[in-house]
């Protein structure tokens, strides 16, 4: 019986350690030189991008014709992006309010990778699902970040589930931040 309560002790111990371990490694600051493998695409200019202007002011205004890779996903250290996914990019410091993307493009020169997005409303925090409740319709703001930047490096998806008639959109995270 003793034996019983001491493994049932070691596997509580070793479970909340592992939480822990991927809770640390899901929020550490990303590297700069780190592993990035660019995957399948083309080379455009921002011109044919129906966007185009948008991005061309998140990237510094470097000009419609600028060529670039518009790849279909990245991969860094071992987590793989994929255009259409959910990136958790920053947290609102006056609010502590998750500032979410959707990803439309990953464009990639020398050596320079940006995600661009646009920025998802974030609602309020439903603890039945646990999950943030996000506004799709209204994402009219593009963002431009770099994969060194993301908060949360594991791609996001967003679920939706009817409520009173309205349809409410959920990205569920592991961990509420």
């Amino acid at each position: 019986m003793l034996q019983t309560v001491q493994r049932v002790k070691l596997a509580v111990v070793q479970n909340h350690s592992l939480h822990l371990l991927m809770a640390f490694r899901l929020l550490k600051p990303r590297q700069e030189n780190c592993d990035l493998f660019v995957g399948t695409g083309s080379v455009i200019t921002l011109q044919e991008l129906s966007d185009g202007s948008e991005i061309n002011r998140c990237l510094g205004n470097v000009g419609m014709f600028f060529e670039v890779y518009n790849a279909k996903w990245i991969e860094a250290e071992g987590e793989r992006y994929k255009v259409g996914c959910i990136l958790l990019t920053e947290i609102e410091a006056d609010s502590r309010v998750p500032v979410f993307i959707h990803l439309k493009h990953i464009i990639v020169r020398d050596q320079h990778v940006w995600l661009i997005g646009d920025k998802l409303v974030t609602g309020d925090w439903c603890s039945h699902y646990h999950a943030w409740s996000v506004n799709k319709i209204n994402a009219k703001e593009t963002v431009c970040t770099t994969y060194c930047k993301i908060i949360h490096h594991l791609p996001l998806v967003s679920s939706t589930v009817s409520c009173d008639g309205n349809l409410l959109f959920l990205i569920g995270l592991h961990y509420r931040i």
